[in-house]
């Protein structure tokens, strides 16, 4: 498989997998703060992972 496209997908998994932990811990200790950073952060990550799939990131690299 091509690095481009592993590194991509790890930008999907890796920050979806640590937001649901965040969002598990929140909710065992009793607490729902906002986290409207953290989300806009795994977007961010997504957006950038997709970026890389689609090869549009070249130019930048």
């Amino acid at each position: 498989m091509e690095t481009r496209f592993l590194i991509g997908m790890l930008f999907f998994i890796v920050p979806t997998v640590l937001l649901a932990i965040g969002f598990w811990v929140q909710r065992r200790r009793g607490k729902t703060g906002s986290n409207w950073g953290a989300v806009l952060l795994v977007i961010l990550c997504w957006v950038v992972g997709m970026m890389l799939v689609m090869r549009k990131l070249d130019q930048f690299l």
